[in-house]
């Protein structure tokens, strides 16, 4: 009888072969009992497991299927695929949906980065000294249409003063996605916000470090727009458009008071 068997049976009162195990034992024990402890979890071993990450049990959260995040990382940790035996009957307790289902939603969105259906695959290595770039101080006049090398943006690196302006709504540059990637108007200093037309798309990474420094000094966006903005840094890119006075999007990599 599986250990699975065995809890569903208890439930239910339908005679296991013996009752389930559930080992709980102190640190301090282990220090005195070691050899002892590992014996008897050897000879009984324990039903119910427990998540060395999460510190939670494995519970059933439906009728037969089990919370998979939790049982993924017992998975993991014992060496057993994450898709268990096809058919109805499914053994050692997998995932209930075809592997093949879940892995095209592992590939990345954006372009050349993280997992590519096509590859190349990453190769791993320890961390290296952080590239630095040297970000060119410009003023936001140089992003207007119709200036000298406006067109011809293809991921500078600029630094630059803005607003705090409201959302946008577009997003041109491929390399930043929409699902990827939040979009703020970059406002020119000293303009109206929020009624202005002289501004550049601002594309955040969500959950960067660019991105929660925006968000939290936006929640103050009128005292800092007071003061002139802040300071922007990352890629300009040309945007293929002559409809706006600033056909410029910026993906932030910093935002400095």
């Amino acid at each position: 009888m599986t250990s699975r068997e065995r809890v569903i049976r208890s439930i239910r009162f339908e005679g296991p072969d013996r009752v389930p195990v559930l080992h709980r034992i102190k640190p301090g024990f282990f220090r005195l009992h070691e050899k002892e402890i590992e014996e008897l979890r050897t000879k009984y071993p324990s039903d119910i497991l427990q998540s060395e990450k999460t510190h939670t049990w494995f519970t059933f959260s439906t009728a037969g299927k089990l919370n998979m995040d939790l049982m993924n990382q017992w998975r993991r940790s014992v060496g057993l695929p994450l898709q268990a035996e096809p058919g109805s009957k499914r053994k050692n307790w997998g995932m209930a949906y075809p592997l093949a289902a879940v892995v095209p939603n592992l590939l990345a969105a954006v372009q050349g980065k993280g997992v590519q259906k096509g590859g190349p695959f990453a190769s791993y290595a320890s961390a290296g000294p952080a590239v630095k770039k040297d970000y060119a101080a410009v003023e936001f006049d140089s992003f207007k249409k119709g200036a000298e090398g406006v067109k011809a943006l293809g991921g500078k690196a600029v630094s630059f003063k803005a607003q705090l302006g409201p959302a946008g709504t577009d997003w041109f540059l491929k390399g930043a996605p929409r699902s990827n990637y939040d979009c703020y108007k970059l406002e020119k200093p000293g303009e109206a916000s929020g009624a202005t037309r002289n501004y550049v798309f601002g594309y955040f990474l969500k959950g960067s470090g660019a991105h929660k420094t925006w968000v939290r000094y936006y929640q103050r966006r009128d005292r800092y727009n007071t003061r002139g903005g802040v300071t922007i840094q990352g890629a300009a890119w040309y945007i293929g458009t002559e409809t706006y006075n600033y056909p410029v999007g910026v993906i932030v990599d910093e935002v400095k008071r």
